[in-house]
């Protein structure tokens, strides 16, 4: 859960990056600490984190793993999402960003998969 609330922390930063905006303005325009975002968000953050949870077993019973090519593509979509400048993404690929990306793939192979149950 405490994973699941510094991902959500790191996308809403990114996401108020994206706005020109800095974070403690942000912060500050909506009258709450970082702190006080993470208790709103922890029940949130605990759901997500079940249903990865939940999205990771089916995918290991099931043998499911996207292949380089899905986990490059989806690299590049979060990338591009998150504004990342191109020549930044090869290091980022390599690090966090790729094991997040490895992880949608993964469990866009499991969407796919149930959709056919």
């Amino acid at each position: 859960i405490e994973r699941e609330l510094e991902k959500m922390t790191s996308e809403l930063r990114d996401s108020v990056a994206g706005m020109g905006l800095a974070f403690e303005d942000y912060l500050a325009s909506i009258k709450k600490s970082e702190e006080a975002l993470k208790k709103e968000w922890r029940p949130e953050a605990g759901r997500r984190a079940r249903i990865a949870l939940i999205l990771r077993e089916i995918a290991r019973r099931e043998k499911i793993q996207p292949s380089e090519e899905e986990i490059g593509l989806a690299a590049s979509r979060i990338a591009s999402h998150r504004g990342l400048a191109e020549e930044h993404r090869p290091t980022l690929e390599k690090d966090d960003l790729r094991a997040y990306a490895q992880g949608g793939a993964r469990n866009e192979k499991v969407f796919q998969l149930l959709e056919t149950l």
